[in-house]
């Protein structure tokens, strides 16, 4: 399914698992770039929901607007063990494994799932969040960076409370021009 074997970090993990159960609540039988940005967004102490919180992002609107995007298949009383990925979903995944080999990472996490998702310029997920919110590859690598200079990771998100007690300081990211 993937190129290699990537580790994934427990959140991405979760995305990916929740990835899944989305398709399956839309009756699709694939999971597409939009399932698992819709499971992003259920994973709420991860470094992606965070990097698109610091940069503006309303976490509600973008799965309201992913899911109006989004037509219902007919529901199944039974799925496959494992749905296939999109050809689309499948080029986000390969992209977030690169992505997380640039940055000199040895996990994927959801950061990366993330700018993997962008990258697919064609899917409706990269789409919605470029033109709607303005979320584009350079402020979500900047916004990695900026974190990780923190020592922030999926790995060190915590779990309890959503964040770790030692958030770093608001920095206003660059915003593109809408």
């Amino acid at each position: 399914m993937f190129m290699g074997t990537p580790n994934f970090t427990e959140k991405a993990k979760r995305v990916l698992a929740s990835a899944k159960r989305e398709a399956m609540e839309f009756g699709h039988d694939y999971i597409s770039t939009e399932h698992l940005i819709l499971a992003m967004t259920q994973v709420s102490d991860s470094m992606a929901v965070m990097i698109l919180t610091n940069l503006g992002v309303d976490i509600t609107e973008l799965r309201a607007e992913i899911e109006k995007g989004l037509s219902r298949g007919p529901m199944r009383k039974t799925y496959a063990q494992e749905l296939p990925l999109s050809a689309s979903a499948r080029k986000a995944i390969n992209n977030a494994i690169e992505e997380s080999r640039k940055l000199g990472q040895d996990k994927v996490g959801t950061e990366h799932i993330l700018l993997g998702i962008l990258l697919e310029e064609r899917s409706l997920s990269s789409q919605i969040l470029e033109n709607k919110f303005g979320i584009t590859v350079s402020l979500v690598r900047e916004e990695i960076k900026r974190l990780m200079a923190h020592g922030r990771s999926d790995d060190t998100l915590s779990t309890s409370i959503g964040f770790s007690f030692e958030t770093p300081p608001k920095v206003e990211p660059p915003r593109r021009p809408r």
